[in-house]
């Protein structure tokens, strides 16, 4: 054989012999293409699902924007018809308050008018008013009050003026008020003057201090209509060398008509409101009408003494 069968020869039984070589990476590359080809068909699919998704969102995503578009578009409308109509509106009402304020500020002036012409007459009114419960109530008050009154018996009956012993009078007080008083006081003087004297009558005449010889009695409490009886003696007598008791000069010139007995004090006493109340009494043992006695008789200051406070509270 030539050289060049056998060379033929030889490359066919090199060819069978990588043959299945051959195969196998023909085979090996097929397969790896078709997984290739699997693989990017695969992927082509999932990128066309992903566009048609993408596309399908961002198409409705466009349609609805368009929608929700149109709907805002008509609620601004709406709204803008809303607002004009309620510009109208508010106008309208403002214009008709303000109608309605000039009224009223017309009727408001008019009465202002009318209650300055009238207030004179409900300021005479009211004080008329005050003034009538003011005395009503000072009348009930005056009605409900305690009032502490003396009762006088006469001073040459009860206890007679007699030689060697002292003056003394029986003295009577009452409570003639429908209320109870309080811290009721009285204070007495009894003693003997003469015509031509003026009797030591006034407060400053009362205290300790002032040399006469004054007695004193004290009630814790006095019930309307409760009578309190009591005897006031004289405890420093101006006549009497020996005490109180009356001499017999002095008893002579008594019997003569040239002194007289006075029996005068105060009497104090709170009712049951808290408020103060006073009595002034004095008496003689020889009554006369103060028309019959002189400017200058004792016994007419003695008789203008007796006096009760007016206030009813």
């Amino acid at each position: 054989m030539d050289y060049v069968t056998r060379q033929f020869i030889n490359l066919t039984k090199k060819f069978r012999k990588e043959l299945p070589k051959l195969s196998a990476l023909l085979h090996r590359d097929l397969h790896q293409h078709k997984k290739a080809i699997t693989a990017k068909t695969k992927r082509d699919n999932e990128q066309d699902e992903i566009w048609e998704k993408w596309r399908e969102d961002v198409f409705s995503k466009y349609e609805e924007s368009e929608r929700d578009r149109g709907t805002r578009d008509d609620r601004s409308h709406r709204i803008q018809n809303s607002i004009r109509r309620a510009t109208w509106c508010a106008f309208l009402a403002a214009t008709i308050y303000a109608g309605i304020t000039a009224y009223y500020a017309h009727v408001t002036r008019v009465t202002l008018d009318e209650i300055k012409r009238q207030t004179p007459y409900f300021a005479q009114s009211a004080s008329a008013s005050d003034t009538s419960a003011k005395n009503q109530t000072k009348a009930f008050n005056s009605e409900q009050r305690a009032w502490v009154v003396p009762i006088y018996t006469g001073l040459d009956q009860a206890h007679p003026v007699v030689a060697n012993a002292p003056l003394a009078h029986f003295f009577n007080i009452i409570n003639t008020g429908k209320t109870p008083a309080i811290h009721v006081e009285v204070v007495a003087v009894i003693d003997l003057y003469g015509f031509d004297e003026v009797l030591p009558l006034g407060l400053r005449n009362y205290s300790h201090e002032s040399g006469l010889g004054t007695d004193r009695r004290s009630y814790s409490i006095l019930w309307p209509q409760m009578l309190k009886p009591d005897t006031f003696q004289s405890h420093k007598n101006k006549f009497a060398s020996r005490g109180y008791f009356i001499e017999d000069a002095t008893y002579k010139l008594y019997t003569q008509n040239k002194l007289f007995v006075a029996f005068f004090g105060q009497i104090t006493y709170d009712d049951i409101q808290g408020h103060s109340h006073w009595v002034h009494f004095c008496g003689t043992d020889e009554f006369a009408q103060p028309v019959y006695l002189t400017a200058h008789d004792p016994r007419r200051k003695c008789l203008e003494y007796n006096a009760v406070d007016s206030d009813p509270e």
